[in-house]
């Protein structure tokens, strides 16, 4: 997906990849390196369909884990 506007502001995101942290099963976990859409303007951040499956792969292996 190329980048699109803002719902917020409509000022066209940019993509940077950046480090995504969240709390499961009692600790922190990181993954690295995922692809976000980011306003410049007021900072909203935005993820694709790609970025999100990866986030559930890897919050499913945590929970396998338990």
């Amino acid at each position: 997906m190329d980048t699109f506007s803002c719902i917020n502001c409509k000022t066209k995101t940019i993509i940077e990849y950046k480090n995504y942290s969240f709390w499961e099963s009692g600790g922190k976990h990181t993954i690295s390196n995922l692809k976000f859409y980011v306003c410049p303007e007021c900072g909203e951040e935005y993820i694709d369909s790609e970025t999100s499956r990866i986030i559930d792969r890897e919050l499913e292996k945590i929970q396998e884990n338990e």
